[in-house]
């Protein structure tokens, strides 16, 4: 059998997540009375448009609301296209029983992938924040890859014995070819002269190889007793092609094991339980997600030094040497994890009440990082990957259906939770003075807020705050919150200013009293599906929640803050008025208690939710086509179906969406879109 699919997208996409320039921030920032466009067709921008304040400060001199950008030119006049092409071709043999419960399936799928992005950006005149550059860049890729897979089975059944062996061999081959470049300098913007012809510059060209290759073999036996007893066992050897030599192969063994009481002829036959099933699983796998393709082939990176000037489409920079930026692991091997699973089904009155509950323990070993201890770098190299560290996810999972008929009404609804406890077990080696390190990565916002840290003993991606107590509510207050010394712990601090706890009791706030409060990852998801059929007729609804999840809402920064300069300002602000509120602190135009600059608890929030995810109503006309005899003769189907999804999210966080993703630190990312939508499937 011979698959075949190609799929052709291509995207027109912007910047929504930018903490400076990005459309949803600079919506927000751009006043109501600012004009999207002047009279003669020109992007508007911040600047009044009276002639007298023009003739003193120019056209294109902001007025108090400072550097916004117009979104709707950034949305219209940018012109940032993806395009993306994928080939791919499944070649499938099988061949069933050449002698009785043995089967052989072998697949071959080769795929290529082509990217190519066309991004322009012209200049931007408007006031608010003028920029007087312009540039073209190019960036394109091919990928082929190939993967073939041969497997064998051989399944039998001796009395009240069921064995199943399996054997399978993968292989897989994946290259990546890539170049890019930008111009700029274009004098003329017409959209007909975008060509790198027409750039007075051409930076240096960059272009990029990377291959990958991998071999699997993996051995698999299975064995159950009169529907009683149920034993897996598995053993998989992967190579890595990416990983040094010597360290290329991992071994990953598993077992699972299962007893099904009902099964058993010593349990009573009782007409209300239909199943129990305890379940036990074990299971290694390996992980090399966080390294490149290349990276037991390590390359030298170039060094870059200014042209000369003068020529034709002078090109910049020019490389004038190469050197070692990162130190290389040659004892670098795979990450790995092992999981422990223990479970038990239950099915209850005649199959209609199903139960399903699972702990899970996972931990991941010899992770993949940069080296922490013992390391510096004056010696100008940046640190190496080493295997050190560990991080344990624990929880519980509960999934319960119910399924039944009501006369001609059939019915089912399912409810699922899962907890999840993430721990940094084990950080990694100690420094010379047995300090273990910490991390400190997860992102910033505006390379003024870093909220992140990880240490060992918390969760990933931790919250590492200030917390504060409310606002000053008197200049009493403010004189009589002192050190051991009676000095001021707060002395720029006035009434309607943030508390900051002195958490150490050094009689001062800094960077010593933070502490650390949570992270974005849920306590507890949580979801309810259901449906209902009658006649022609499908109703299907999905309702979706979390909860445990605190968020870093740093859009407060730049819509409350009034010490990034005068932009627009959420309505929240109103709440400062008259001396300043635990939602919105005194307005200042200095910020000299560090109110905003300071991260604080002030800006976590609880990111809790609950979300009509889906619905949706299908009807088959299934008869109405049957009337006609061809269609009839070809068992025909139509089916209309009207679908919604995100219908509403009831949720306390006040940012745009609680679902933000990453580790929680929302810059005003692009929320989850409300879409209607109408399937028609006909078959013929």
């Amino acid at each position: 059998r011979e698959d075949l699919t190609y799929q052709d997208v291509q995207v027109r996409g912007t910047n929504t997540s930018s903490g400076y320039s990005g459309v949803i921030l600079s919506a927000l920032y751009m006043p109501r009375n600012a004009e999207v466009y002047n009279a003669d067709g020109s992007y508007g921008g911040t600047a009044p448009s009276d002639q007298a304040y023009i003739n003193q400060y120019g056209s294109n001199y902001a007025d108090i609301h400072g550097d916004v950008v117009n979104p709707m030119r950034t949305l219209r006049a940018d012109y940032n296209s993806n395009h993306n092409s994928v080939l791919t071709s499944s070649t499938f043999l099988e061949i069933n029983e050449p002698i009785k419960g043995l089967r052989f399936y072998s697949r071959y799928t080769y795929k290529i992938t082509n990217y190519f992005q066309r991004y322009y950006s012209p200049r931007r005149l408007e006031p608010g924040k003028p920029s007087n550059n312009n540039e073209l860049s190019y960036s394109s890729s091919r990928s082929p890859e190939w993967n073939f897979e041969n497997t064998l089975t051989y399944e039998r059944i001796f009395g009240r014995n069921n064995v199943s062996l399996m054997a399978s061999t993968t292989a897989s081959d994946y290259k990546y070819r890539a170049f890019s470049v930008t111009g700029r300098d274009f004098e003329n913007e017409e959209e007909a002269l975008m060509y790198f012809a027409q750039a007075g510059t051409i930076d240096a060209p960059n272009d990029y190889y990377q291959s990958d290759r991998n071999v699997s073999v993996v051995g698999r036996a299975s064995y159950s007793y009169a529907d009683r007893y149920f034993v897996t066992g598995s053993f998989r050897r992967d190579y890595a092609g990416r990983l040094p030599k010597g360290h290329k192969y991992g071994d990953f063994p598993s077992a699972t094991a299962a007893w099904k009481l009902t099964s058993e002829p010593f349990m009573p036959k009782l007409d209300w339980l239909n199943m129990i099933k305890l379940r036990a699983s074990w299971g290694r796998i390996g992980n090399l997600g966080s390294i490149s393709y290349g990276y037991a082939y390590p390359m030298l990176t170039s060094m870059g030094g200014g042209d000369s000037g003068g020529q034709i489409g002078s090109i910049n920079p020019i490389y004038i040497g190469m050197y070692n930026a990162i130190a290389y692991n040659a004892n670098l091997t795979w990450e790995t994890s092992e999981q422990l699973d223990l479970g038990l089904d239950l099915v209850f009155l005649n199959n209609r009440l199903s139960v399903t509950a699972d702990y899970f323990d996972k931990k991941t070993k010899d992770l993949i990082k940069e080296k922490d201890a013992g390391w510096t770098n004056s010696i100008g190299i940046s640190p190496m990957l080493v295997n050190d560290g560990e991080i344990s996810n624990r929880g519980v999972e509960l999934t319960v259906g119910w399924n039944d008929n009501v006369g001609s009404v059939n019915y089912w609804v399912t409810g699922n939770m899962a907890t999840l406890r993430n721990r940094v077990t084990n950080i990694g080696e100690a420094d010379e003075y047995g300090n273990k390190p910490v991390w400190t990565d997860g992102g910033d916002f505006r390379g003024t807020l870093y909220p992140f840290r990880t240490a060992e003993g918390k969760p990933l991606y931790s919250y590492y705050l200030i917390k504060s107590d409310g606002v000053f509510q008197s200049q009493a207050e403010i004189d009589n919150y002192v050190n051991a010394n009676g000095e001021k712990i707060q002395p720029n601090a006035q009434v309607g200013d943030l508390k900051f706890i002195d958490e150490d009791g050094n009689g001062t706030i800094g960077s010593e009293d933070k502490v650390f409060m949570g992270n974005a990852m849920p306590k507890i998801t949580y979801a309810f599906t259901g449906g209902v059929t009658w006649k022609n007729f499908t109703f299907n609804f999905m309702l979706q929640g979390v909860g445990g999840v605190k968020l870093f809402n740093a859009q407060k920064f730049a819509t409350l803050n009034e010490s990034t300069a005068n932009f627009n300002r959420s309505r929240d602000i109103l709440k400062a008025i008259n001396g300043g509120t635990k939602e919105v602190p005194r307005i200042s135009a200095t910020d000299a208690n560090g109110n905003f600059t300071t991260e604080s608890d002030y800006y976590l929030e609880k990111g809790d939710y609950f979300r009509i995810k889906n619905i949706s109503l299908s009807y088959a006309f299934t008869e109405l086509l049957h009337r006609c005899n061809y269609l009839n003769d070809r068992n025909s189907s139509l089916i209309v179906t009207l679908s919604a999804d995100n219908l509403h999210t009831f949720t306390k966080y006040s940012g745009i969406d609680p679902e933000v993703g990453g580790v929680g630190l929302d810059g005003g990312q692009y929320p989850v879109s409300k879409t209607f939508s109408v399937a028609v499937k006909l078959k013929f």
